[in-house]
């Protein structure tokens, strides 16, 4: 599931009727993804050493992982 896709396309709906360039749309994808690498960083450090994390827990941070990944291979960033 695309959770981050999803959340910017909610976030980035009023910029389009407002009539935003792709130019300042595209920026406001790359500060998007950006931020939400840092929140998954603290997410991550955030888990419990001495709790399992669920089943669940796992396939959500392993779709934002690879949501992320994916982000960064279609814009050629390196680290975000």
């Amino acid at each position: 599931m695309k959770h981050l896709q999803i959340e910017f396309e909610r976030s980035v709906s009023e910029l389009r009727k407002r009539g935003a360039t792709d130019k300042e749309l595209e920026a406001t994808r790359l500060a998007f993804f950006a931020g939400a690498n840092a929140f998954y960083v603290c997410v991550m450090n955030l888990f419990d050493e001495d709790r399992e994390p669920t089943i669940k827990d796992l396939q959500v941070m392993a779709d934002l992982h690879n949501e992320l990944e994916e982000h960064k291979r279609k814009y050629n960033v390196r680290t975000l």
